[in-house]
């Protein structure tokens, strides 16, 4: 379905460039448009989003990402350590398509996401306002969406929007809802309960598609930077962090644009694998030679000054199982088979003793050299406290306060503040909440820390979190002894 519409599309660009193109892919990568599958690109465009955090993140000197892009219709989140997580299958609908792509978490909660009201409970998504008529404050007669409960709670600034904003449209549709409300209930709503209400629900869905990617992986998510971007990221993303127990977070310079600043900064790549179906101690003396193999035919069609081995992996598993794990190849059959070990008792919490290891396949990636290169270090910055732009009238989850707003353009590095505040520019708005300090670092990155003990919720929900991780562990566990036996 999609080949015949995506390969007219850059045929009309080629026929002019007069030459290949180069195209974004789901793994992160950019492929030349004369070798490129449309079945490959399924993700490319939150997959930017994940290239371009991880530049972000290293330029940080963070290696340890959870990105969470938020825009208009849906929220995607991966996490990244030092590499980004790989997928080898993905579901579409009732296809299933085989092709590597990075490991992203999509959730139907977005600027766009309608607020309703079902007559017993309130519902945030999935249905969205779209680009037309798009939330009610556009003034095209769209319903209720988070974008208005936003800028009803006062964390938009008008003046920071390229087209006029309608709050009486998006007053009139909460008035509705809360009008149900009272007819459904018997008692008339409050209505910063009901902002805040939905405002949780949504903090809540989006928390649960990154526990998706870290902590029913094993992974606690209280140990990384939570990189925020998309128009909305930087709205919910203290609250994001609070739910989930992270104590930093990133809001790039570019952040309502760095999906599309990702793949401008993403590497030139290429794939090849080759099926093994070995045991690991039969495979192991052979697979210095293959990887050799599969390096030639990959350099054979690139110039090798220009590009270099990028990663070489092993896909084990124990024999009888169905998927196996990718590990690195560093050329030392122990250190690998450790790696596996290590790798797997983390995500299923057990070993299996006197079983055989199997070699499933084997992958190697080259990579383009020009794209490495990293960017010169700058010095600590001196800080100095930020000046506000105005103050607005803001309800901060508690009650209604004359916060400060920063435009981010005006931002010098080392400025810092602490919230409540509002950042905006003509791309994004970050809600600094209370309990965190923001400052400026040289590339104009938002850093923000927490600074204040957590509130009471907090202690609960991390460890709700922590059991959240053991159980799916302990679940793993039982699954995967299911099918051994």
């Amino acid at each position: 379905y999609l080949d015949p519409v995506i390969s007219r599309y850059l045929h009309g660009i080629t026929r002019h460039t007069g030459n290949s193109i180069y195209v974004m892919n789901s793994a992160g990568g950019l492929v030349s448009s004369d070798e490129f599958r449309p079945k490959d690109s399924l993700l490319s465009g939150p997959a930017g989003g994940v290239v371009g955090a991880a530049r972000t993140g290293e330029s940080c000197g963070k290696g340890k990402l959870i990105t969470f892009d938020m825009g208009g219709t849906s929220t995607d989140v991966a996490r990244y350590n030092k590499q980004f997580d790989y997928r080898y299958e993905i579901t579409v609908g009732d296809a299933h398509v085989f092709s590597p792509v990075i490991a992203i978490e999509t959730v139907a909660a977005g600027g766009g996401s309608v607020c309703s009201f079902d007559g017993f409970k309130m519902t945030v998504g999935p249905e969205s306002a779209g680009a037309w008529p798009g939330p009610a404050c556009y003034g095209a007669g769209g319903p209720l969406t988070l974008t208005d409960i936003n800028l009803l709670c006062g964390r938009l600034d008008k003046q920071s929007f390229a087209i006029p904003v309608d709050e009486q449209a998006a007053r009139k549709r909460l008035k509705e809802i809360m009008k149900k409300m009272e007819a459904a209930t018997g008692k008339k709503p409050e209505k910063e309960e009901i902002l805040s209400g939905y405002l949780s629900i949504a903090n809540e869905i989006m928390a649960g598609a990154i526990r998706k990617i870290s902590v029913s992986r094993g992974f606690d998510p209280s140990g990384y930077a939570l990189l925020a971007f998309g128009g909305a990221g930087g709205l919910h993303a203290c609250a994001m962090a609070d739910i989930l127990g992270m104590k930093e977070i990133i809001i790039p310079a570019d952040a309502g644009i760095l999906s599309a600043t990702g793949i401008g900064r993403a590497h030139v790549e290429k794939w090849k694998e080759r099926q093994v179906l070995l045991d690991y101690e039969a495979a192991k003396n052979k697979l210095n030679n293959w990887f050799f193999r599969l390096s030639d035919e990959l350099f054979s069609s690139v110039d090798r000054n220009e590009f270099r081995v990028n990663r070489k992996e092993l896909f084990l598993r124990f024999k009888g199982q169905d998927a196996g794990l990718a590990v690195e190849w560093t050329g030392e059959g122990r250190a690998s088979l450790q790696k596996f070990r290590e790798k797997y008792e983390k995500l299923f919490g057990h070993w299996i003793e006197d079983r055989p290891v199997e070699v499933e396949a084997i992958r190697l990636s080259i990579r383009s050299k020009d794209r490495l290169r990293t960017g010169k270090k700058h010095p600590a910055p001196e800080r100095k406290k930020a000046r506000p732009h105005h103050r607005q009238s803001t309800f901060t989850g508690t009650a209604r306060e004359n916060i400060p707003v920063y435009r981010k353009p005006d931002l010098e590095p080392g400025n810092f503040f602490t919230g409540p505040a509002l950042v905006t520019d003509d791309k994004s708005t970050t809600f600094v909440e209370r309990g965190w300090q923001a400052e400026t670092d040289v590339s104009g990155n938002l850093l923000l820390r927490k600074t204040a003990p957590e509130t009471a919720v907090a202690p609960a929900e991390q460890f709700e979190t922590r059991l959240e991780l053991f159980t799916n562990r302990f679940r793993m566990l039982a699954e995967n002894m299911g099918a051994v036996l």
